[in-house]
């Protein structure tokens, strides 16, 4: 890549690295492939700069390419993910209640507990949702991407983003509630 171009290409990353790097935490199942994907998705997308046109938007180039190598390294847990059931939440209920570890058990605790606590149970419940679930509920609530983008960083149509957002949130709010999350402690 010509000096000139790897200028742009880090002038265009400077703003948006804490956000890539934030995106890809929440996306990977396992947290210590998080730097792979970053670095893959770097390197993929240095090498493929010349493909960017300046007139699309680079924030959302960038995690088109970030969200294929996620899928990618996630896909070694497949093997997991496969012997799981993907289940509708009211089925789940038909299962009866899973033990509730509660913010109560936690009694006099220090905040830090409290907050690690909490994203214990926000990192369970995002892994409960699918790959693309994931992938469009994030977009849209971290990174504040409006559907038509979140529609051309993943390649799908703007139908399937809505209901992949709005099936994302309905399994989150149920997830969250059946751990005895409260709407008020979830306002936070």
């Amino acid at each position: 890549m010509k000096p000139d171009r790897a200028n742009e290409f880090m002038e265009r990353l400077r703003p948006i690295q804490s956000e890539l790097q934030n995106y890809a935490r929440r996306m990977v199942w396992d947290a210590k492939d998080y730097p792979d994907a970053l670095n893959n998705g770097l390197l993929k997308a240095v090498a493929n700069f010349d493909r960017y046109r300046p007139d699309a938007s680079f924030r959302a180039w960038m995690l088109g390419i970030l969200i294929g190598e996620i899928y990618t390294l996630n896909a070694r847990h497949q093997r997991i993910s496969s012997r799981e059931y993907q289940m509708e939440p009211e089925d789940l209920d038909a299962l009866g209640e899973s033990p509730d570890p509660g913010l109560v058990e936690l009694g006099a605790a220090d905040l830090n507990s409290v907050e690690e606590h909490v994203d214990d149970i926000l990192a369970a419940a995002l892994k409960s949702l699918s790959d693309a679930e994931r992938a469009v509920l994030l977009l849209r609530s971290m990174q504040d991407f409006k559907y038509q983008e979140i529609s051309a960083a993943l390649n799908m149509p703007i139908g399937s983003v809505m209901a992949y957002l709005s099936r994302a949130r309905h399994k989150m709010r149920w997830m969250l509630e059946r751990q005895g999350w409260s709407r008020k402690e979830r306002n936070l």
